[in-house]
């Protein structure tokens, strides 16, 4: 079930609520074109801090189907949000791989290959750390509003560094919203 615009901002004001500040990201409309992924659904909740386990039990479970079936990564994490919610989000977390043969099998597990977005979409570059998203996506729906761009469909976040190794200051976050 998709939500409301206004359930989006409800989302977003529920998080900028926490106190969380962000600088100004820069917006730009690009075209993006169709990566083949695998993914995993989940859900958790950024008010309790299950979204981020949830998101690293999914990555977990990719890097080792990637391994397991001989695919190859090709470009940085993602996440795709279906729903965000002020308690809850449900998302798919995926991995760009090479296109895998025709022959190949994703099989019936939790793991599914398909596709990300292509067409337009809004591009905002968010650096610093993941707790501050929900400042960035409250800057982004009204500069959307502004410039009279729609979401088509539910936006995504691309990891550009490894949380592991980059201080959290430092790190870099794509968020896309494909348009109409």
């Amino acid at each position: 079930m998709q939500r409301s615009r206004l359930g989006w901002f409800t989302f977003i004001l529920a998080t900028v609520a926490f106190g969380y500040a962000a600088a100004m990201p820069s917006y730009t409309v690009v075209k993006v074109e169709a990566q083949p992924i695998i993914y995993v659904s989940g859900e958790g909740s950024v008010a309790d801090g299950s979204i981020g386990q949830a998101m690293g039990e999914g990555f977990a479970k990719l890097q080792t189907y990637l391994a397991e079936n001989g695919l190859e990564m090709a470009g940085a994490p993602l996440a795709i949000y279906h729903q965000m919610g002020d308690d809850m989000s449900n998302f798919d977390v995926a991995l760009p791989i090479v296109a895998p043969g025709d022959d190949f099998d994703a099989g019936e597990g939790e793991v599914k290959l398909g596709a990300t977005y292509a067409g337009e979409a809004l591009k905002a570059i968010h650096k610093g750390p993941y707790a501050k998203l929900g400042e960035t996506y409250a800057k982004i729906m009204p500069y959307m509003e502004a410039q009279k761009l729609k979401p088509s469909g539910p936006p995504w976040e691309v990891y550009i560094n490894d949380p592991q190794s980059t201080p959290e200051a430092e790190l870099i976050t794509e968020i896309y919203f494909p348009l109409d």
